[in-house]
């Protein structure tokens, strides 16, 4: 779906097979994987401004990063997914990243 969509330069649906293959790779335990495609499309999401899936895909980022043992980088994905959240009024993001955040050992939520 990749190759197809990008040919096609459907931006929305090279986020969304990103986002899949993303979830899928960690899913199958190939989080590394994951976390790369969904480092692909993190600019997508900022080029089209959909600010709600970007804070979206910063928390999955900053989950990922976490199981891989990158302390620095989850707490930072984190506190970006939490810092956008608040800014557009995505209060369930806003509370996941927070709670991600102070299991990360990145501070109070």
């Amino acid at each position: 779906a990749l190759p197809i969509v990008r040919k096609n330069g459907d931006r929305r649906g090279e986020v969304s097979a990103l986002q899949g293959l993303g979830v899928a790779m960690d899913d199958v335990g190939c989080t590394a994987e994951g976390f790369e495609y969904l480092r692909v499309g993190l600019p997508l999401l900022n080029a089209l401004g959909d600010r709600r899936r970007e804070a979206l895909f910063l928390l999955t980022m900053g989950m990922y990063a976490r199981k891989l043992g990158r302390q620095p980088a989850a707490q930072d994905l984190l506190s970006q997914a939490k810092t956008l959240a608040h800014a557009i009024g995505a209060t369930d993001i806003e509370e996941l990243a927070a709670a991600h955040l102070k299991r990360s050992g990145g501070g109070e939520a």
